[in-house]
């Protein structure tokens, strides 16, 4: 009996473990946000000029991302007609539908752009790139990313951060360490070997 019971106890203290360290339910997140502020600077990133890519975009870890949205507006040519974005995550192309909504802007006639995925993307954790670029290769196409910041002036490139936010599932607790999960498997096959001598006695 004292052997049965220890056993017993040790799964207890073993299910409470993996319990407290358990994935919790997910909730709903903005995992980024570097929001435009009605400033009319942005860099080119059309056909013309190639990709614009911002850099180094905290997300922390790990996430599950459902959508991307940023800010834009066209130059002399172009309108949302001629959109045909290409967004990529750490070099890799994303697949899902972009849909503009006119933003209220004194400084120059704005697009919030948000790209709804069609598959959640699973990220471990960590900075990632994330580039975009509009227009097909033939359309006569101007487009700029909007900053979320004032005027760069002389500054680098990167130096302020482009119009960016990022929603998703935020996946806060880690997933159990092998030594309590082992200390589980082994409780249970004692108690398993017990149950079984236990039978083997009574007939």
């Amino acid at each position: 009996m004292r052997i049965a019971s220890r056993i017993q106890s040790a799964l207890a203290a073993a299910a409470l473990t993996i319990a407290a360290v358990a994935p919790l339910q997910a909730s709903a997140a903005v995992l980024y946000s570097s929001p435009w502020v009605d400033t009319p600077y942005g860099w080119q990133a059309d056909v013309y000029a190639g990709p614009y890519t911002a850099t180094s975009v905290a997300l922390g870890g790990p996430v599950e991302i459902s959508s991307i949205s940023w800010w834009g507006t066209y130059g002399t040519f172009g309108s949302t007609a001629d959109d045909l974005f290409t967004v990529s995550f750490n070099g890799d192309a994303l697949v899902g539908t972009v849909t503009p909504v006119s933003a209220s802007a004194a400084n120059v006639p704005a697009f919030k752009y948000t790209l709804l995925l069609d598959s959640t993307l699973l990220f471990a954790g960590g900075s990632v790139d994330i580039s975009i670029v509009n227009g097909a290769g033939d359309v006569e196409l101007e487009w700029f990313w909007l900053d979320a910041g004032t005027d760069p002036g002389s500054l680098p490139a990167d130096f302020l951060p482009s119009s960016l936010v990022i929603e998703g599932e935020r996946q806060a607790t880690p997933v159990p360490e092998p030594g309590t999960l082992a200390l589980f498997a082994s409780a249970g096959g004692l108690l398993l070997a017990l149950r079984r001598r236990r039978a083997g006695n009574a007939a």
